[in-house]
């Protein structure tokens, strides 16, 4: 007897990977816009206020870039790359745990060339914060 195997009628559409299925099941809010201007931006995050075990992970146009990370005093440094011809981007920030005192709360900072924003975000299992980012014509 031989392993079994799955059929696969659409083989040119995967199933979504479950974190990327449990975010489009959650309400997303936009929060912040934010203008840029270069080819790239870099983020940070940190918690915003106590240091409770917040994790988040981050969608780029529903594109998992970062992964069940924990915020804290430290950064989670990402540099995103503009592609060319994109005029605007959703920046996702997906709750993976409320912490020890709910919500799951955190600081985002933006740095475009000389530009920097700091935007407070908060998430919760049935809602993700989302910026979206628009470059400056």
């Amino acid at each position: 007897m031989g392993i079994p195997t799955l059929k696969n009628d659409n083989i040119n559409t995967p199933a979504p990977s479950p974190p990327a299925a449990l975010f489009m099941s959650r309400k997303t809010e936009i929060v912040s816009t934010y203008q840029f201007l270069g080819d790239s931006i870099e983020i940070n995050f940190y918690d915003n206020g106590t240091i409770d075990g917040d994790t988040i992970s981050v969608l780029l146009n529903q594109e998992i870039i970062i992964s069940k990370k924990r915020l804290g005093l430290e950064p989670i440094h990402q540099v995103i790359r503009i592609p060319q011809g994109s005029d605007s981007l959703l920046l996702t920030m997906y709750a993976e745990n409320l912490g020890t005192y709910p919500p799951n709360t955190g600081i985002l900072i933006i740095q475009d060339g000389k530009s920097r924003n700091e935007i407070r975000f908060t998430g919760n299992l049935e809602k993700s914060a989302a910026i979206l980012l628009r470059r400056k014509k």
